[in-house]
């Protein structure tokens, strides 16, 4: 994490014209408003285990009515088996949804199984969605998107980079108080259990 600024290859992907042209049109503001908070380095070499379901702003620090704009770039290739991305189709309108400390901070697997239609509600497992990508390949999602990446069960590796914006000036939270990350997305420390 936090290596914008020290690389200049990295500096010009995350500060890409084109890619901040398309941000900022999806945040409703101008290129000079945008405020990348985040970046980070995926990397999920041959076996790399899943990344569980989660929303992406259960760890920010950022008011929950900010919107964020997340960016996922494939580095390899991205396929179902290596470990692409897979989001739960419109799942960003339903709001925060409850994280557990179990193999990560994530979604609670019987509400995972619920939307990829493997319980009793039968929904239709074409509410989730694969996203395979080649080298090069990009996804732009909100920050409340439920989404998760499997076990790369090939043998090369998956690599990806991550960024995230905001609006610069976008409200700051700390994670207890009322609208929160805790309070918002926190299942145990709302008193629930997965």
């Amino acid at each position: 994490m936090g290596f914008v600024g020290f690389d200049d290859n990295i500096d010009s992907v995350a500060q890409n014209k084109n890619l901040e042209r398309v941000v900022a049109r999806l945040l409703n503001c101008q290129i000079d408003e945008l405020e990348l908070f985040q970046d980070m380095a995926l990397l999920k070499p041959p076996g790399g285990r899943e990344k569980p379901w989660h929303q992406n702003k259960a760890y920010f620090d950022i008011a929950l009515e900010t919107l964020v704009v997340g960016c996922w770039i494939a580095v390899d290739k991205a396929t179902c088996e290596s470990g692409c991305m897979h989001m739960l189709r419109r799942g960003h309108f339903a709001g925060p949804r409850m994280h557990f400390p179990k193999r990560d901070y994530q979604i609670c697997d019987d509400e995972v199984l619920s939307f990829q239609g493997k319980d009793s509600n039968n929904k239709s497992e074409d509410d989730v969605v694969a996203l395979p990508l080649p080298a090069g390949g990009i996804v732009l999602f909100d920050g409340m998107i439920p989404h998760g990446t499997p076990t790369n069960t090939t043998s090369e590796s998956r690599r990806a980079l991550q960024f995230h914006w905001v609006k610069r000036g976008a409200a700051k939270v700390r994670p207890d108080e009322p609208g929160g990350r805790i309070q918002s997305f926190g299942g145990t420390k709302n008193g629930l259990s997965c």
